[in-house]
């Protein structure tokens, strides 16, 4: 008996079952390293927040995951290594499924997110360094290339299925073209800055020179206004003795022209002659 399939199309092959095995404090560098695998197309990774919904029982859905996974990648770093409480529950039961498996089968896969010591219970297995960032991407094929091996020996084709794939490019082509757009739109918010920016320091400047302007005309007006408090201040204490100084200075220099040019004779005048009335005007 043969069963037509609709659409005269081939059943989609299943997908290699990662389970994520890591501690909370991990959670950028797992998240990261999720979307490359899921980006895959043949890899279904098993990440808690992703795949747990409110009100499962988490602790017996974890468990189930790694007992249908067909690779466990165990992440560690500092901070999970020397950690106390559910991860080391969670890599115990790893190990303990590992334990069922045929020797060689690529199943526990170490990725090292910083310069932590290799716990003893996973020194067995090679593992591979996620770290510095320039050495992502060489560590990302390594451990591509472990799961295509586990996934050849399971009879998984280690390819995106036609279906899948246009889904993936249409989603990678849906992403491109918004972050052109945001590009686009972060130069247009830079060029907007730049000329606020501009427009802010050329009012700057306007506001700058009326105010040296202000300031010079101020200065001169002050030293204009002392000069006139001095003068009227001398006014004031010496009264009439100063108009009389001005005039006996101009009568000493006007006389002693008219007595040198027109009577040699005559004794010319000296401002000493003068002196002791001034005292005595002053005081």
């Amino acid at each position: 008996l043969i069963i037509p399939l609709q659409g005269d199309q081939m059943p989609e092959p299943r997908k290699l079952r990662v389970f994520l095995c890591h501690s909370s404090n991990d959670k950028p560098a797992v998240r990261e390293l999720y979307q490359r695998l899921k980006g895959e197309g043949w890899i279904d990774p098993w990440l808690d927040e992703e795949k747990l919904y409110p009100g499962q029982d988490w602790e017996l859905e974890v468990e189930k995951a790694v007992e249908a996974a067909d690779a466990v990648i165990v992440f560690l770093s500092n901070k999970s290594v020397t950690k106390e409480g559910y991860v080391q529950r969670e890599l115990h039961f790893v190990l303990r499924i590992a334990d069922f498996k045929p020797e060689g089968t690529v199943f526990v896969i170490p990725v090292r997110l910083d310069d932590c010591p290799m716990p003893r219970r996973l020194s067995i297995w090679q593992y591979v360094d996620y770290f510095p960032k320039t050495r992502k991407d060489w560590a990302y094929k390594r451990l591509l290339g472990s799961l295509r091996a586990r996934a050849k020996k399971l009879g998984i084709p280690p390819t995106i299925h036609t279906k899948e794939k246009d889904k993936n490019n249409e989603e990678n082509r849906t992403l491109e073209k918004a972050e052109r757009a945001a590009k686009i739109k972060e130069v247009e918010i830079n060029a907007i800055l730049e000329s606020a920016d501009e427009i802010v320091a050329a009012g700057r400047k306007e506001r700058v020179r009326p105010e040296k302007e202000l300031e010079t005309k101020d200065r001169e007006g002050k030293a204009t206004i002392k000069q006139i408090l001095v003068t009227k201040q001398a006014l004031k204490r010496y009264g009439v003795g100063v108009l009389i100084l001005v005039g006996l200075i101009g009568l000493i220099f006007g006389g002693n022209y008219i007595i040198k040019n027109c009577q040699p004779q005559i004794y010319l005048l000296q401002p000493k002659h003068i002196l002791l009335p001034l005292l005595f005007l002053q005081s």
